[in-house]
């Protein structure tokens, strides 16, 4: 529901005389009035839909279960799979939360931005960054509540790990929401929607690297289209990067560096496992700097093509 309040001042704006007949300080000065309107406009409304009751207590319940699940989990080989469960259980959820929360949102909304395009209150970019900078506080608040319950409990072996990870999970959520966007978009019908993306997100869950490994040859290529992969690779590599190494299994370990001579630790024939034989073990990936560079793509592709869309495709009726 539009406020009167903002109701009104757009609705002055588009009263106001053509652009091109106004003084250059008068447009700049419209368009950042404006521009403030829609993202307060954008923050207000979506906020009840983000951070509902609901959805608070949800997170939370949930922080605490996977920290409970996982609860100081020891940095031994036996349990390597168990912390890579956590952090493919927490990229993938917060993608489809994101994911899913962002479908209904072009499609409840496109009637009143049609009618305010048409009237010539604003632009299409104006509402759409609005919508972008609203909406970021917004969309980061749960996943960081969720990390900041949900890790400690496994045991935080440095503060720096802890903000990188966090700063991985949310460019992942970012990423995710920038996805559910274009799609609301390009489908309207919430039903289409839904299942687009219950079809996508399965495709980028089974190829992100935890399920399934050695996926057929003539496959591998679609591993690229898989969101989440990356930043479950980069969660991998600050995580295994930093802290206490892992210890090595007694026996019938499955890393060769740990069948050579005894010794190394004084713990009894252990040895630590090398943080490159980890990320070897879950297939190829690429380095940190590699992975940050094609989320921050995937954000920007799908942040332009919803714009795409919502320019040429889903024009208001003059």
């Amino acid at each position: 529901m539009i406020s009167k309040k903002v109701t009104h001042i757009l609705s002055a704006t588009a009263a106001c005389p053509s652009k091109f007949r106004q003084p250059a300080w008068q447009q700049l000065l419209a368009s950042e009035i404006v521009g403030r309107v829609l993202t307060m406009r954008n923050f207000a409304e979506s906020r009840g839909r983000i951070l509902c009751k609901m959805n608070w207590i949800q997170t939370v319940v949930l922080a605490i279960m996977t920290g409970l699940v996982w609860f100081q989990i020891p940095r031994t080989e036996e349990h390597l799979k168990d912390i890579q469960g956590w952090m493919f259980f927490s990229t993938n959820y917060w993608m489809l939360f994101a994911l899913f929360q962002a479908l209904g949102s072009f499609p409840e909304e496109h009637e009143v931005i049609n009618k305010e395009r048409a009237s010539g209150a604003y632009r299409l970019s104006a509402y759409y960054l609005a919508k972008t900078v609203g909406e970021l506080p917004l969309t980061i608040t749960l996943p960081t509540i969720y990390h900041v319950i949900s890790y400690p409990m496994l045991g935080v072996h440095s503060g720096s790990t802890f903000l990188v990870l966090l700063m991985f999970l949310l460019l992942n959520t970012v990423v995710a929401q920038s996805v559910g966007l274009f799609v609301g978009a390009v489908c309207m019908d919430l039903q289409l929607a839904i299942t687009t993306s219950a079809l996508y997100t399965l495709f980028t869950q089974l190829l992100a690297g935890y399920l399934v490994v050695d996926i057929p040859h003539w496959l591998t290529w679609l591993r690229h289209l898989s969101m989440i992969r990356f930043a479950y690779q980069n969660m991998q590599i600050v995580e295994f990067s930093s802290g206490v190494p892992f210890l090595c299994a007694e026996e019938n370990s499955t890393f060769d560096t740990c069948h050579s001579s005894k010794g190394g630790d004084g713990g009894g024939g252990h040895r630590f496992i090398p943080n490159e034989a980890i990320l070897a073990s879950r297939g190829d990936t690429l380095p940190l700097w590699a992975n940050t560079a094609v989320l921050i793509g995937f954000f920007l592709v799908f942040r332009i093509l919803c714009y795409c869309v919502l320019r040429y495709l889903r024009k208001p009726n003059k």
